[in-house]
């Protein structure tokens, strides 16, 4: 239980050459048992000091192997090993902002230590962290949003550091082709959000990066989050499997901030969004296409792929009609997205999306979207297929967005393409089906049919009971303030509105000849 003390002054510069204060010295061994050091470092610019309360913990060590100190002209220090377990360490920077282990412990080796000191010169060092195992520890008061970080795990392997590399990420990246860091879990909390993640792993020599889970929740519950809201605001969670991303360029990203990646997958993602559809839109709000959406992104970014894998979403609207909660839940959902890239892009360069899902855990689908990425009309294809299907299954997701409950009808095949823009869409549907027929209902409420006379009519002069042939017509004019994915579903809505017979495809084309000209837009061409 050594008390070591140590506070460095500013002093006038000295002369190594004529001090003969510090002699040469070689120790074999150093070891320090619970020691209690302290050690603080005074200059113009600030305090630096760092704490080890070591007694506090029997299992607390430092210990040191072939300790050489040569002197001459300069001060060379060497040392072969160093081996530490420190728990109850605080660190203290020149800016006031501080560290703290607490009841956490870091355990480490290195070796190969040198330490340089010549006349007026700064100090050169080096080493290599041959292991590093850090538990349970955390830090608090970061950012604007004082958010704490709860690292529960990591271990770090082969790390060569100096004083030439440590703030020279480059540097550092170029001098450590192996190393690793395993079993890196933790967390972060602030006032808005909440993330964690299990078991992350990068390794240099493969340059992949990995996890088993991750994530996301807002720090307040649902009614506590909406009742702060004054616009519509979608309360998101998002929870995931295992995540894998590489191989990753990481020079690029260290000397031009670029991630250029090969294939990001994202296992088992399971995402609720629930959205108050009673409260008032923001003004002046548009939410991108997708392709806009990567554009936006600060960092310059390019993957080949990025693919989800077993996607489940559930997603939850509050009617301002009904006041009733339509749930939507899309379940094994797999995606393939590519390229992601937002640089260097060409007239030529598109993203494409194909994905294939299950609405209400039964209806298959298969989206297909492509999108030019400099189309200054930001024009993409769709293309959607949903298989044969009881139309009575979609009855949980429109009773309570629509009051409206299908009491009969089968769906032979339905497929719809339509050209999408900015501001419109256009397109055809063919929706084949038989048997169908309809009840309008009072207030999303199952128990409350609507007018006799209004259903009679409905069935028996406005929606077809089948179709065998028609073609549908899909336009929709878009509302910029919902999101893409809104928008898509709005084309489909309206091509299988069409070929119910829901809505006139004459009237439809009337509108949609008018929109053209009166934007100045060149007619959809599918």
């Amino acid at each position: 239980k050594p008390i070591i003390r140590v506070e460095i002054l500013p002093l006038a510069e000295k002369n190594l050459e004529n001090n003969d204060k510090y002699p040469a010295i070689d120790i074999s061994e150093i070891n320090l048992v619970q020691p209690s050091i302290h050690y603080t470092q005074v200059s113009d610019s600030g305090t630096f000091s760092l704490a080890w309360q070591g007694e506090k913990n029997g299992a607390d060590f430092l210990h040191l192997a072939g300790l050489h100190i040569e002197r001459a002209a300069t001060i060379n220090t060497t040392l072969k090993n160093i081996r530490f377990h420190l728990s109850h360490f605080v660190f203290a920077d020149r800016k006031g902002k501080s560290f703290s282990t607490g009841e956490g412990k870091i355990a480490a080796q290195l070796r190969n230590m040198d330490l340089l000191l010549e006349n007026n010169l700064p100090a050169e060092w080096q080493a290599v962290v041959s292991g590093l195992d850090a538990k349970d520890l955390r830090l608090d008061s970061l950012g604007k949003k004082n958010g704490s970080l709860h690292l529960k795990s990591a271990e770090l392997q082969e790390l060569n550091i100096s004083s030439a590399t440590v703030l020279n990420l480059q540097k550092l990246a170029s001098a450590n082709r192996s190393f690793q860091i395993t079993q890196l879990s933790g967390g972060y909390k602030d006032a808005d959000k909440e993330f964690r993640w299990y078991n992350a792993a990068f390794t240099r020599s493969r340059n992949m990066f990995m996890l088993d889970s991750f994530s996301y929740t807002p720090s307040l519950g649902k009614d506590s989050f909406l009742a702060r809201q004054t616009f519509q605001t979608d309360y998101l969670t998002l929870k995931t499997g295992a995540i894998r991303i590489g191989p990753v360029n990481l020079d690029r990203y260290i000397s031009d901030n670029m991630l250029i990646a090969g294939t990001l997958s994202i296992n088992d993602v399971v995402m609720t969004d629930y959205k108050d559809k009673r409260l008032p839109l923001r003004e002046n709000l548009v939410k991108p296409l997708p392709a806009t959406m990567i554009k936006n992104i600060p960092l310059k970014l390019s993957l080949d792929s990025l693919l989800l894998i077993n996607t489940n979403i559930e997603y939850t609207e509050v009617n301002p009609k009904t006041n009733s909660a339509a749930i939507i839940p899309v379940t094994r959902l797999n995606a393939k997205i590519f390229p992601v890239r937002n640089y260097g892009l060409s007239d030529t360069d598109s993203l494409n999306i194909q994905a294939e899902a299950y609405l209400l855990d039964s209806v298959w689908l298969r989206l297909r979207v492509k999108e030019s990425y400099l189309d200054s009309l930001q024009g993409f294809l769709m293309t959607l297929r949903m298989k044969p299907i009881d139309l009575r299954l979609l009855n949980p997701m429109l009773v309570p967005a629509s009051s409206v409950k299908i009491v009969s009808g089968y769906l032979d095949t339905l497929n719809l393409r339509a050209v999408g823009r900015e501001f419109l869409s256009f397109g055809e549907t063919q929706m084949y089906y038989h048997d169908l027929k309809i009840k309008l209902l009072k207030g999303g409420d199952e128990k409350k049919t609507g007018s006799g006379l209004l259903n009679f009519i409905i069935n028996n002069f406005i929606v077809k009971n089948k179709n065998t042939s028609r073609t549908g017509t899909a336009f929709y004019i878009r509302n910029r303030q919902r999101s893409a994915i809104n928008y898509l579903l709005r084309i489909a809505l309206s091509g299988i509105s069409s070929s119910v017979g829901a809505k006139s495809n004459r009237k439809l084309l009337r509108q949609y000849e008018k929109e053209i000209r009166q934007r100045k837009l060149p007619p959809v061409e599918l």
